[in-house]
């Protein structure tokens, strides 16, 4: 089942997890752990890091190509962890985990991957002692919330193909290069210009007050649909949904309608994209002041053109209502569009097979560069710096990594 993370973390002395990027099939959805540890507690700590292939009777992963080792763990000491254990030092030659490779296979014999870990610690050393105390800069945050999740899996199991926005939201900020953490209701708020709550079905008072006065000091906030609907009892609110949130989002929902497993329904945003919602989908009805942002395209009598998406000023800040729950497709749209429109920029350009990561203390600045392809990829839009790893330099704003490749841009 699922945990509350800040309370977890409030009992330990230090947070780790276990890291093996080969159960997912691409690197945004395996840094998620990452984002979610150092946003829980950082830094935090590696007890197992993936360091060869493994698996059980049922499956084996593949075998860490060149570089990748190295790069895996790279990625998850940039993200925040200062303690990083490798899973194994040595396979065992018994058991139901002799499936489980270590950085030496039974043989005891120095490889490749020993190689790649000395190599690791050659490098470590190189870097200046305040980098490791330097945290990832805000700019998104993704809200989790214990009571939401356990209503999700536990009541509202109709949900099926909706779940797990959370995931989707941060996979394609992660992509994108636009720093994001997870949040929760106790987290501090501050120094972010976004904050995403995918479908906040219970929302209690004093968190209302909390998103309220994140948005009046300027903060812009996404609500997405069957927010507000229960309290913290999982009881239905006795109010027009969004219940509570209705004056900070500007919006009462009108009509809803769960939508067939697989079926989508369009909608068309301001800046004329359409884009396709699944699950659940509402027809809002704005308040005074209220901006229609998107328009549900005709063909259903229930919604025709009604609004899909709105957007509400309320004090410095903005809220958008999104009437629909987001694929990964609409989850891309709708980040390009909003971070777009408020000038939420990517901290490098580069395609998706590289993530990025800047790390800032005082006035020092660090800014990883990590190739998760086999094949080299060019990073633009870089001011002038020196990889403190290879001692090359950043010429004309680019930066070529090799595969499996890592740089630190810094001092």
């Amino acid at each position: 089942g699922n945990i509350n993370g800040p309370d977890l973390v409030a009992g330990l002395d230090y947070f780790s997890h276990d890291q093996y990027p080969l159960f997912n099939k691409h690197w945004s959805q395996s840094a998620q752990n990452l984002v979610q540890a150092r946003s829980l507690s950082f830094p935090f700590g590696l007890l197992e890091q993936q360091s060869g292939p493994g698996g059980q009777m049922q499956y084996l992963h593949a075998t860490p190509r060149p570089g990748q080792m190295r790069l895996w763990a790279w990625e998850s000491i940039l993200h925040g962890a200062n303690i990083l254990s490798f899973f194994r030092w040595r396979t065992c030659p018994y058991g139901a985990e002799q499936h489980w490779h270590g950085l030496l296979d039974p043989d005891n014999r120095d490889n490749r991957r020993t190689a790649e870990a000395r190599a690791l610690g050659e490098e470590l050393r190189t870097l200046p002692k305040a980098f490791f105390d330097a945290p990832p800069i805000r700019a998104v945050a993704v809200m989790k919330d214990f009571d939401n999740e356990t209503n999700n899996w536990r009541i509202n199991t109709y949900a099926r193909e909706g779940r797990g926005e959370h995931g989707r939201w941060i996979g394609e900020l992660l992509r994108s290069h636009i720093p994001v953490d997870l949040a929760w209701p106790v987290s501090d708020l501050s120094n972010y210009a976004l904050l995403v709550c995918p479908h906040l079905k219970i929302a209690p008072p004093k968190l209302v007050k909390r998103l309220r006065a994140f948005v009046k000091g300027g903060g812009i906030l996404i609500l997405g649909a069957q927010a507000g609907l229960k309290d913290i009892n999982c009881h239905l609110v006795e109010a027009t949904p969004p219940g509570l949130l209705a004056t900070l989002a500007g919006v009462e929902v009108q009509e809803w309608s769960a939508l067939p497993e697989t079926a989508l329904r369009g909608a068309r945003l301001e800046n004329g994209e359409v884009v396709q919602f699944n699950t659940f989908v509402e027809r809002l009805r704005p308040l005074a002041g209220t901006e229609i942002a998107g328009r549900w395209m005709g063909g259903d009598a229930l919604f025709e053109t009604s609004p899909a998406v709105t957007r509400h000023r309320f004090g410095k800040g903005v809220t958008y209502y999104i009437g629909g729950y987001a694929p990964d497709a609409a989850v891309a749209s709708l980040v390009r569009w909003i971070a777009g429109k408020h000038s939420i920029a990517p901290l490098a350009i580069a395609s998706s097979e590289v993530e990025i990561i800047e790390r800032r203390r005082g006035g020092a600045r660090w800014l990883a560069l990590m190739n998760h392809s086999d094949s080299p990829q060019r990073v633009g839009g870089l001011r002038r710096g020196d990889d403190i790893l290879s001692g090359r330099s950043v010429e004309d704003g680019e930066f070529v990594l090799e595969p499996y490749g890592v740089a630190l841009l810094g001092k």
